[in-house]
């Protein structure tokens, strides 16, 4: 079993339920040992790392939101999220998080090869 993430990861969530999909683009730190989920996908528990709220489905199907931390035991899927650790990084990114400094100290920005 490939997974995308790992236990410690700063990710991005890329999908979730259509009930909660307020949290695409949401910042979570995931945290294993990867569980699969009712549907039977590869799971990790969850914490947000932003002061947003949350929204996430409880087991009797009802929404809820809150700020996440270890002890709500919340899961999210493998494949409905992106790590951002540094050394996944897609190339150019590293480059990008560069460019407000570059544009403070008032230096051109050179085109990428």
């Amino acid at each position: 079993m490939t997974l995308r993430c790992k236990d410690g990861d700063i990710a991005v969530i890329t999908w979730d339920y259509p009930e909660c999909l307020e949290n695409i683009g949401r910042l979570v730190q995931v945290r294993g040992p990867v569980t699969n989920d009712p549907d039977g996908q590869p799971s990790w528990l969850i914490k947000t790392v932003t002061s947003e709220l949350y929204s996430f489905r409880e087991r009797d199907g009802s929404i809820a939101q809150e700020h996440l931390d270890w002890c709500s035991r919340i899961e999210h899927p493998d494949a409905w999220m992106l790590p951002i650790s540094p050394e996944q990084e897609p190339d150019g990114v590293a480059d990008a998080q560069q460019t407000p400094n570059h544009l403070a100290n008032g230096e051109p920005q050179h085109e990428q090869p």
